[in-house]
Protein backbone atom coordinates (compact mmCIF):
# COMPACT_ATOMS: atom_id res chain seq x y z
CA UNK A 1 0.00 0.00 0.00
CA UNK A 2 1.28 3.26 -0.96
CA UNK A 3 2.04 5.58 2.25
CA UNK A 4 0.91 8.98 0.51
CA UNK A 5 -2.31 7.20 -0.21
CA UNK A 6 -2.90 5.56 2.75
CA UNK A 7 -2.19 8.86 4.67
CA UNK A 8 -4.60 10.68 2.42
CA UNK A 9 -7.04 8.21 3.21
CA UNK A 10 -6.82 8.32 6.52
CA UNK A 11 -7.41 12.21 6.57
CA UNK A 12 -10.27 12.19 5.00
CA UNK A 13 -11.74 9.41 7.31
CA UNK A 14 -10.76 11.50 10.30
CA UNK A 15 -12.30 14.27 9.09
CA UNK A 16 -15.73 12.29 8.60
CA UNK A 17 -15.13 10.93 11.71
CA UNK A 18 -14.16 14.12 13.95
CA UNK A 19 -17.81 15.59 12.08
CA UNK A 20 -19.79 12.08 13.94
CA UNK A 21 -18.62 12.78 17.34
CA UNK A 22 -20.91 13.43 20.24
CA UNK A 23 -21.07 17.12 21.62
CA UNK A 24 -18.81 17.72 24.82
CA UNK A 25 -20.53 18.27 27.58
CA UNK A 26 -20.60 21.98 28.98
CA UNK A 27 -21.47 21.06 32.62
CA UNK A 28 -18.39 21.00 35.15
CA UNK A 29 -14.53 22.08 35.00
CA UNK A 30 -11.96 22.19 32.33
CA UNK A 31 -8.76 20.91 32.98
CA UNK A 32 -5.68 21.24 30.75
CA UNK A 33 -2.21 19.10 30.09
CA UNK A 34 0.63 20.08 28.34
CA UNK A 35 4.46 18.29 28.24
CA UNK A 36 5.18 21.48 29.69
CA UNK A 37 2.87 22.05 32.59
CA UNK A 38 3.25 21.33 35.98
CA UNK A 39 1.12 19.51 38.19
CA UNK A 40 1.32 21.79 41.38
CA UNK A 41 -0.41 23.88 38.96
CA UNK A 42 -4.56 24.78 38.72
CA UNK A 43 -4.88 23.30 35.22
CA UNK A 44 -6.39 26.15 33.68
CA UNK A 45 -5.50 26.89 30.41
CA UNK A 46 -3.06 29.57 31.16
CA UNK A 47 -1.19 27.09 33.86
CA UNK A 48 -1.42 23.44 32.64
CA UNK A 49 -0.89 20.16 34.55
CA UNK A 50 1.99 18.20 33.05
CA UNK A 51 0.29 14.64 33.20
CA UNK A 52 -2.59 13.08 32.57
CA UNK A 53 -2.28 11.27 35.94
CA UNK A 54 -3.18 14.25 37.90
CA UNK A 55 -6.01 15.37 36.09
CA UNK A 56 -7.34 12.20 36.48
CA UNK A 57 -6.94 12.44 39.88
CA UNK A 58 -8.78 15.28 40.68
CA UNK A 59 -11.94 15.23 38.23
CA UNK A 60 -15.16 15.08 39.17
CA UNK A 61 -18.53 14.39 37.65
CA UNK A 62 -18.91 16.79 34.38
CA UNK A 63 -15.64 17.87 34.02
CA UNK A 64 -13.65 17.47 30.64
CA UNK A 65 -9.96 16.99 30.64
CA UNK A 66 -8.07 18.48 27.10
CA UNK A 67 -4.83 17.47 25.89
CA UNK A 68 -2.97 19.77 24.23
CA UNK A 69 -0.19 19.48 21.51
CA UNK A 70 2.88 18.05 22.22
CA UNK A 71 3.90 13.89 23.02
CA UNK A 72 1.97 13.09 26.65
CA UNK A 73 4.06 10.33 27.73
CA UNK A 74 5.03 11.58 31.57
CA UNK A 75 3.95 10.04 34.73
CA UNK A 76 5.20 11.31 38.24
CA UNK A 77 7.45 8.97 39.26
CA UNK A 78 7.80 7.15 36.09
CA UNK A 79 7.31 3.24 37.15
CA UNK A 80 3.92 2.76 37.04
CA UNK A 81 2.17 0.19 35.04
CA UNK A 82 0.20 2.82 33.08
CA UNK A 83 0.51 6.53 32.10
CA UNK A 84 -2.76 6.89 33.55
CA UNK A 85 -5.15 4.98 35.85
CA UNK A 86 -8.38 6.49 35.79
CA UNK A 87 -10.43 5.74 38.86
CA UNK A 88 -12.88 8.24 39.52
CA UNK A 89 -16.13 8.65 37.59
CA UNK A 90 -19.00 10.38 36.16
CA UNK A 91 -22.91 9.87 36.73
CA UNK A 92 -24.98 9.01 33.53
CA UNK A 93 -26.19 13.34 33.42
CA UNK A 94 -22.16 14.25 33.95
CA UNK A 95 -19.97 12.13 32.35
CA UNK A 96 -16.22 12.70 32.37
CA UNK A 97 -14.87 13.56 28.67
CA UNK A 98 -10.75 13.25 27.91
CA UNK A 99 -9.95 14.75 24.79
CA UNK A 100 -8.14 17.01 22.80
CA UNK A 101 -7.85 20.78 22.73
CA UNK A 102 -9.95 22.40 20.11
CA UNK A 103 -7.92 25.33 18.13
CA UNK A 104 -10.73 28.26 18.55
CA UNK A 105 -8.89 29.72 16.09
CA UNK A 106 -8.77 27.63 13.16
CA UNK A 107 -11.33 24.94 14.40
CA UNK A 108 -8.73 22.59 14.14
CA UNK A 109 -7.66 19.95 16.98
CA UNK A 110 -4.44 20.48 18.50
CA UNK A 111 -1.88 17.21 17.63
CA UNK A 112 -1.81 15.98 21.14
CA UNK A 113 -0.35 12.40 21.40
CA UNK A 114 -0.61 9.83 24.20
CA UNK A 115 2.43 7.97 23.53
CA UNK A 116 3.97 4.98 26.40
CA UNK A 117 7.41 5.27 25.71
CA UNK A 118 9.82 7.80 26.15
CA UNK A 119 12.95 7.95 23.77
CA UNK A 120 16.38 9.38 24.61
CA UNK A 121 18.58 10.18 21.28
CA UNK A 122 21.40 11.56 23.50
CA UNK A 123 22.77 7.61 23.43
CA UNK A 124 23.78 5.22 20.67
CA UNK A 125 21.74 3.46 19.84
CA UNK A 126 18.99 5.67 21.33
CA UNK A 127 17.54 4.36 24.46
CA UNK A 128 14.12 4.06 25.92
CA UNK A 129 14.31 4.85 30.15
CA UNK A 130 10.50 4.89 30.57
CA UNK A 131 8.39 2.27 29.06
CA UNK A 132 4.65 1.65 30.57
CA UNK A 133 2.50 -1.67 29.44
CA UNK A 134 -0.40 0.69 29.16
CA UNK A 135 -1.09 4.01 27.76
CA UNK A 136 -4.86 4.18 29.49
CA UNK A 137 -6.02 1.91 32.48
CA UNK A 138 -9.70 2.44 33.09
CA UNK A 139 -11.46 1.61 36.18
CA UNK A 140 -14.15 4.05 36.62
CA UNK A 141 -17.30 4.51 34.80
CA UNK A 142 -19.39 7.61 32.89
CA UNK A 143 -16.38 8.33 31.10
CA UNK A 144 -16.05 9.20 27.51
CA UNK A 145 -12.41 9.06 25.60
CA UNK A 146 -12.84 11.25 22.68
CA UNK A 147 -10.55 12.00 19.56
CA UNK A 148 -7.58 10.34 21.12
CA UNK A 149 -4.37 9.44 19.60
CA UNK A 150 -2.67 6.91 21.44
CA UNK A 151 0.89 5.73 20.37
CA UNK A 152 2.62 2.39 21.61
CA UNK A 153 5.53 1.15 22.22
CA UNK A 154 6.12 -1.06 19.25
CA UNK A 155 9.37 1.51 17.91
CA UNK A 156 11.23 0.62 20.33
CA UNK A 157 11.64 -2.67 19.32
CA UNK A 158 12.60 -4.33 15.85
CA UNK A 159 10.93 -7.72 14.61
CA UNK A 160 14.53 -8.94 14.61
CA UNK A 161 15.81 -7.55 18.09
CA UNK A 162 12.12 -9.03 19.47
CA UNK A 163 12.35 -12.38 17.92
CA UNK A 164 16.48 -12.57 19.77
CA UNK A 165 14.67 -12.02 22.95
CA UNK A 166 12.25 -14.40 22.35
CA UNK A 167 14.46 -17.35 22.04
CA UNK A 168 15.76 -16.44 25.46
CA UNK A 169 14.21 -19.68 26.17
CA UNK A 170 14.28 -20.52 29.84
CA UNK A 171 16.02 -17.47 30.91
CA UNK A 172 15.53 -14.19 32.57
CA UNK A 173 14.13 -11.05 30.99
CA UNK A 174 14.04 -7.43 32.67
CA UNK A 175 10.23 -5.83 33.15
CA UNK A 176 10.78 -3.61 30.56
CA UNK A 177 11.83 -6.67 27.91
CA UNK A 178 8.16 -8.19 28.84
CA UNK A 179 6.73 -5.26 28.23
CA UNK A 180 8.43 -4.62 25.04
CA UNK A 181 6.87 -8.18 24.61
CA UNK A 182 3.96 -8.73 26.29
CA UNK A 183 0.45 -7.04 26.37
CA UNK A 184 1.15 -3.57 26.19
CA UNK A 185 -2.03 -2.16 25.34
CA UNK A 186 -3.15 1.04 23.72
CA UNK A 187 -6.92 1.58 26.32
CA UNK A 188 -7.79 -1.46 28.47
CA UNK A 189 -11.10 -0.99 30.52
CA UNK A 190 -10.93 -3.39 33.31
CA UNK A 191 -11.49 -3.73 36.98
CA UNK A 192 -9.15 -2.62 39.56
CA UNK A 193 -9.49 -2.02 43.14
CA UNK A 194 -12.91 -3.55 43.26
CA UNK A 195 -14.35 -0.78 41.05
CA UNK A 196 -16.22 -2.23 38.08
CA UNK A 197 -16.19 -0.01 34.85
CA UNK A 198 -19.39 0.44 33.00
CA UNK A 199 -20.86 3.10 30.76
CA UNK A 200 -18.00 3.61 28.56
CA UNK A 201 -17.37 5.68 25.20
CA UNK A 202 -14.46 5.51 23.34
CA UNK A 203 -15.34 7.37 20.07
CA UNK A 204 -12.99 9.07 17.16
CA UNK A 205 -9.66 7.71 18.23
CA UNK A 206 -6.90 6.75 16.49
CA UNK A 207 -5.40 3.84 18.31
CA UNK A 208 -2.17 2.65 16.91
CA UNK A 209 1.52 0.63 17.46
CA UNK A 210 0.71 -1.26 20.73
CA UNK A 211 2.70 -4.31 20.85
CA UNK A 212 -0.74 -5.78 22.42
CA UNK A 213 -4.15 -5.31 21.93
CA UNK A 214 -5.36 -1.85 20.73
CA UNK A 215 -8.01 -2.03 23.01
CA UNK A 216 -8.91 -4.01 25.55
CA UNK A 217 -12.49 -4.88 27.52
CA UNK A 218 -11.95 -6.95 30.04
CA UNK A 219 -12.68 -9.15 33.26
CA UNK A 220 -9.83 -11.31 32.74
CA UNK A 221 -8.80 -12.43 36.55
CA UNK A 222 -11.49 -10.47 38.14
CA UNK A 223 -15.21 -10.96 39.75
CA UNK A 224 -16.81 -9.01 37.71
CA UNK A 225 -15.90 -7.21 34.02
CA UNK A 226 -16.14 -4.31 32.12
CA UNK A 227 -19.80 -3.40 30.94
CA UNK A 228 -21.89 -1.34 29.13
CA UNK A 229 -19.04 0.10 26.50
CA UNK A 230 -19.43 1.23 23.33
CA UNK A 231 -16.25 1.94 20.73
CA UNK A 232 -17.38 3.49 17.78
CA UNK A 233 -16.12 5.57 15.00
CA UNK A 234 -11.90 5.08 15.62
CA UNK A 235 -9.53 3.91 13.85
CA UNK A 236 -7.09 0.99 15.29
CA UNK A 237 -3.97 -0.31 12.86
CA UNK A 238 -0.72 -2.00 13.24
CA UNK A 239 -1.30 -3.27 16.76
CA UNK A 240 0.14 -6.28 18.42
CA UNK A 241 3.06 -6.98 16.43
CA UNK A 242 5.95 -7.54 19.14
CA UNK A 243 3.36 -9.27 20.86
CA UNK A 244 3.64 -13.04 21.92
CA UNK A 245 0.98 -12.90 24.78
CA UNK A 246 -1.99 -13.68 22.16
CA UNK A 247 -4.24 -10.27 21.57
CA UNK A 248 -6.54 -8.52 19.40
CA UNK A 249 -6.50 -5.12 18.12
CA UNK A 250 -10.28 -4.89 20.20
CA UNK A 251 -9.31 -7.31 22.60
CA UNK A 252 -13.03 -8.28 24.38
CA UNK A 253 -12.31 -11.26 26.58
CA UNK A 254 -13.95 -12.53 30.21
CA UNK A 255 -16.92 -10.81 30.27
CA UNK A 256 -19.12 -11.34 33.41
CA UNK A 257 -22.82 -11.46 34.18
CA UNK A 258 -22.38 -8.22 36.00
CA UNK A 259 -26.32 -7.84 36.33
CA UNK A 260 -27.60 -10.26 34.20
CA UNK A 261 -29.32 -7.99 31.46
CA UNK A 262 -29.82 -9.94 28.00
CA UNK A 263 -29.86 -6.51 26.15
CA UNK A 264 -27.08 -5.10 23.79
CA UNK A 265 -24.58 -3.97 25.89
CA UNK A 266 -21.01 -4.12 24.43
CA UNK A 267 -21.16 -2.24 21.02
CA UNK A 268 -18.26 -2.22 18.06
CA UNK A 269 -19.34 0.06 15.66
CA UNK A 270 -18.00 1.93 12.51
CA UNK A 271 -14.59 1.37 13.09
CA UNK A 272 -11.36 0.75 10.69
CA UNK A 273 -9.71 -2.00 11.97
CA UNK A 274 -6.17 -3.44 10.00
CA UNK A 275 -2.85 -4.27 9.83
CA UNK A 276 -2.98 -5.75 13.38
CA UNK A 277 -0.97 -9.33 13.59
CA UNK A 278 1.40 -11.06 16.19
CA UNK A 279 4.20 -11.95 14.64
CA UNK A 280 6.05 -13.80 17.51
CA UNK A 281 5.36 -16.94 19.57
CA UNK A 282 3.28 -16.79 22.55
CA UNK A 283 6.15 -16.61 25.60
CA UNK A 284 4.38 -17.68 29.08
CA UNK A 285 5.96 -17.14 32.31
CA UNK A 286 7.75 -20.10 34.22
CA UNK A 287 5.37 -21.03 37.37
CA UNK A 288 6.35 -22.39 40.90
CA UNK A 289 3.96 -25.75 42.48
CA UNK A 290 1.59 -23.08 43.89
CA UNK A 291 1.38 -21.32 40.93
CA UNK A 292 3.24 -18.04 41.33
CA UNK A 293 5.26 -16.94 38.96
CA UNK A 294 9.12 -17.79 39.28
CA UNK A 295 11.81 -14.69 39.39
CA UNK A 296 15.39 -14.35 39.87
CA UNK A 297 17.16 -12.87 42.11
CA UNK A 298 16.22 -9.26 40.60
CA UNK A 299 12.68 -10.03 40.81
CA UNK A 300 12.29 -10.73 37.19
CA UNK A 301 10.11 -12.73 35.18
CA UNK A 302 11.86 -16.47 34.33
CA UNK A 303 9.80 -17.05 30.77
CA UNK A 304 10.03 -19.84 28.06
CA UNK A 305 8.61 -19.96 24.51
CA UNK A 306 5.23 -22.05 23.95
CA UNK A 307 6.31 -23.53 20.85
CA UNK A 308 3.39 -26.13 21.72
CA UNK A 309 0.63 -23.52 20.49
CA UNK A 310 2.98 -21.61 18.62
CA UNK A 311 1.49 -18.43 16.90
CA UNK A 312 -2.55 -17.19 18.12
CA UNK A 313 -4.19 -14.37 17.76
CA UNK A 314 -3.83 -11.05 15.97
CA UNK A 315 -7.14 -10.83 15.02
CA UNK A 316 -8.91 -7.07 14.19
CA UNK A 317 -12.28 -7.52 16.45
CA UNK A 318 -12.56 -10.41 18.85
CA UNK A 319 -14.67 -11.79 21.78
CA UNK A 320 -13.14 -14.22 23.96
CA UNK A 321 -13.97 -16.96 26.34
CA UNK A 322 -17.13 -14.90 27.91
CA UNK A 323 -18.96 -18.34 28.29
CA UNK A 324 -21.19 -16.76 31.07
CA UNK A 325 -22.15 -13.20 29.45
CA UNK A 326 -25.75 -12.83 29.45
CA UNK A 327 -25.80 -9.49 27.72
CA UNK A 328 -25.40 -9.04 23.90
CA UNK A 329 -22.65 -8.10 21.77
CA UNK A 330 -23.10 -6.14 18.97
CA UNK A 331 -20.02 -5.40 15.90
CA UNK A 332 -21.57 -3.25 13.67
CA UNK A 333 -20.96 -1.57 10.56
CA UNK A 334 -17.43 -1.67 10.52
CA UNK A 335 -14.08 -2.29 8.01
CA UNK A 336 -11.61 -4.80 9.17
CA UNK A 337 -8.81 -5.82 6.90
CA UNK A 338 -5.03 -7.21 6.21
CA UNK A 339 -5.22 -8.51 10.05
CA UNK A 340 -2.82 -11.48 10.74
CA UNK A 341 -6.21 -14.21 12.27
CA UNK A 342 -9.50 -13.78 11.36
CA UNK A 343 -11.20 -9.99 10.73
CA UNK A 344 -14.34 -10.79 13.40
CA UNK A 345 -13.57 -14.14 15.72
CA UNK A 346 -16.07 -15.30 18.41
CA UNK A 347 -14.24 -17.66 20.98
CA UNK A 348 -16.19 -19.71 23.61
CA UNK A 349 -18.76 -16.58 23.84
CA UNK A 350 -22.74 -16.63 23.32
CA UNK A 351 -25.29 -13.76 22.28
CA UNK A 352 -23.29 -11.78 19.49
CA UNK A 353 -24.40 -10.06 16.45
CA UNK A 354 -22.27 -9.40 13.51
CA UNK A 355 -23.97 -7.50 10.99
CA UNK A 356 -23.57 -5.31 8.08
CA UNK A 357 -19.69 -5.44 8.07
CA UNK A 358 -16.97 -5.51 5.62
CA UNK A 359 -14.48 -7.84 6.19
CA UNK A 360 -11.66 -8.05 3.61
CA UNK A 361 -8.73 -10.27 2.99
CA UNK A 362 -8.21 -11.07 6.42
CA UNK A 363 -5.57 -14.27 7.78
CA UNK A 364 -2.66 -12.48 6.00
CA UNK A 365 -0.55 -14.38 8.80
CA UNK A 366 1.74 -17.07 7.03
CA UNK A 367 1.53 -18.96 10.30
CA UNK A 368 -2.31 -18.71 10.85
CA UNK A 369 -5.38 -20.46 9.03
CA UNK A 370 -8.26 -18.29 9.68
CA UNK A 371 -11.60 -17.17 7.97
CA UNK A 372 -12.75 -13.87 8.11
CA UNK A 373 -15.59 -14.44 10.23
CA UNK A 374 -14.72 -17.35 13.04
CA UNK A 375 -17.03 -18.76 15.26
CA UNK A 376 -15.34 -21.11 17.43
CA UNK A 377 -16.18 -23.35 20.63
CA UNK A 378 -19.58 -24.90 21.21
CA UNK A 379 -20.15 -21.92 24.26
CA UNK A 380 -20.26 -19.97 21.06
CA UNK A 381 -24.36 -19.89 20.96
CA UNK A 382 -26.67 -17.63 19.71
CA UNK A 383 -24.75 -15.97 16.91
CA UNK A 384 -26.18 -14.35 13.86
CA UNK A 385 -23.59 -13.09 11.39
CA UNK A 386 -25.80 -10.80 8.89
CA UNK A 387 -25.49 -8.51 5.50
CA UNK A 388 -21.66 -8.82 5.90
CA UNK A 389 -19.10 -8.69 2.91
CA UNK A 390 -17.05 -11.67 3.03
CA UNK A 391 -13.57 -11.29 0.86
CA UNK A 392 -11.30 -14.12 1.71
CA UNK A 393 -7.81 -14.68 0.41
CA UNK A 394 -7.14 -17.59 -1.56
CA UNK A 395 -4.56 -19.59 1.00
CA UNK A 396 -7.78 -19.11 4.15
CA UNK A 397 -10.61 -20.59 4.59
CA UNK A 398 -14.42 -19.77 3.81
CA UNK A 399 -15.62 -20.82 7.24
CA UNK A 400 -14.30 -21.92 10.30
CA UNK A 401 -15.39 -23.45 13.38
CA UNK A 402 -19.39 -23.67 13.96
CA UNK A 403 -21.29 -23.26 10.73
CA UNK A 404 -24.92 -22.28 9.62
CA UNK A 405 -27.25 -24.12 11.90
CA UNK A 406 -25.28 -25.44 14.29
CA UNK A 407 -25.99 -24.31 18.27
CA UNK A 408 -27.89 -21.57 17.33
CA UNK A 409 -25.40 -19.96 14.70
CA UNK A 410 -26.87 -18.41 12.09
CA UNK A 411 -25.38 -16.84 8.76
CA UNK A 412 -27.64 -14.82 6.62
CA UNK A 413 -27.75 -12.44 3.83
CA UNK A 414 -24.07 -12.22 3.56
CA UNK A 415 -21.92 -11.55 0.38
CA UNK A 416 -18.95 -13.81 -0.46
CA UNK A 417 -16.15 -13.66 -2.65
CA UNK A 418 -12.66 -15.03 -2.80
CA UNK A 419 -9.71 -14.52 -4.45
CA UNK A 420 -9.64 -15.54 -7.98
CA UNK A 421 -12.61 -17.31 -8.14
CA UNK A 422 -15.69 -16.31 -9.86
CA UNK A 423 -18.53 -18.79 -8.79
CA UNK A 424 -18.53 -20.95 -5.66
CA UNK A 425 -16.55 -24.17 -5.10
CA UNK A 426 -18.54 -26.92 -3.13
CA UNK A 427 -15.31 -28.14 -1.39
CA UNK A 428 -15.57 -24.64 0.73
CA UNK A 429 -18.88 -25.95 2.28
CA UNK A 430 -22.45 -25.37 1.83
CA UNK A 431 -23.09 -21.56 0.96
CA UNK A 432 -25.78 -20.81 3.75
CA UNK A 433 -28.95 -19.79 2.84
CA UNK A 434 -29.86 -16.00 1.90
CA UNK A 435 -26.51 -15.53 0.94
CA UNK A 436 -24.47 -14.43 -2.19
CA UNK A 437 -21.77 -14.98 -4.35
CA UNK A 438 -19.70 -12.35 -5.87
CA UNK A 439 -17.36 -9.70 -6.53
CA UNK A 440 -18.16 -6.70 -4.21
CA UNK A 441 -16.32 -4.46 -6.81
CA UNK A 442 -14.43 -2.12 -4.25
CA UNK A 443 -13.37 1.41 -5.30
CA UNK A 444 -9.85 0.88 -4.37
CA UNK A 445 -9.28 -1.85 -1.35
CA UNK A 446 -5.60 -2.09 -0.92
CA UNK A 447 -5.11 1.64 -0.26
CA UNK A 448 -8.16 1.63 2.45
CA UNK A 449 -11.18 2.53 0.08
CA UNK A 450 -14.13 0.33 0.32
CA UNK A 451 -16.68 2.65 -1.78
CA UNK A 452 -18.73 0.25 -4.25
CA UNK A 453 -17.87 0.74 -7.90
CA UNK A 454 -20.96 0.80 -10.14
CA UNK A 455 -22.59 -2.87 -10.61
CA UNK A 456 -21.21 -4.27 -7.42
CA UNK A 457 -22.90 -7.34 -6.05
CA UNK A 458 -23.24 -6.16 -3.05
CA UNK A 459 -26.06 -3.32 -4.45
CA UNK A 460 -29.36 -4.67 -3.52
CA UNK A 461 -28.98 -7.78 -1.56
CA UNK A 462 -29.02 -8.67 2.10
CA UNK A 463 -31.32 -9.74 4.89
CA UNK A 464 -34.08 -7.38 7.00
CA UNK A 465 -32.41 -6.23 9.74
CA UNK A 466 -34.94 -6.07 13.10
CA UNK A 467 -34.64 -3.43 15.59
CA UNK A 468 -31.55 -4.29 18.31
CA UNK A 469 -32.14 -3.22 21.58
CA UNK A 470 -29.35 -1.19 23.19
CA UNK A 471 -28.90 0.10 26.96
Amino acid sequence: MKNSTRTGIRVILRMLLTAALTALPAAGASYYISPSGDDNSSGDIDHPLRSIQKAADIMNPGDTIYLRKGIHNYRAGGTAFAIAWINRSGTEEKPITFTRYRDPATGLLEHAVIQTFERDDSTTPPSYPRIYATALHVAGSWLKFIDLIIVGSRSTITLEAARALEEKTGKQMTKEQVYRLNNQNGILIMSRDNLVPEHILVEGCEIRENCGSGLGISGYGQARSADYVTVRNNIIHDNNQRNNQGGSAVNIISLKANDGSTATKIVVENNIVYNNENMLIWLRFKKNADGTEQKDANGNPVVYRDTFNGYSDGNGIIVDVSPTYTGRIRISNNIVYNNGAAGICVTKSPNVDIINNTVYRNGHSPYLHWANIAIVGKESKDITVRNNIIWTRDDQWTFHGTKHGENGVVFDGNLYFRDGADQWDPKWGAIPPNSSYGNPQFMDPENGDFRLNPGSSATGIGAVLSAVKTE
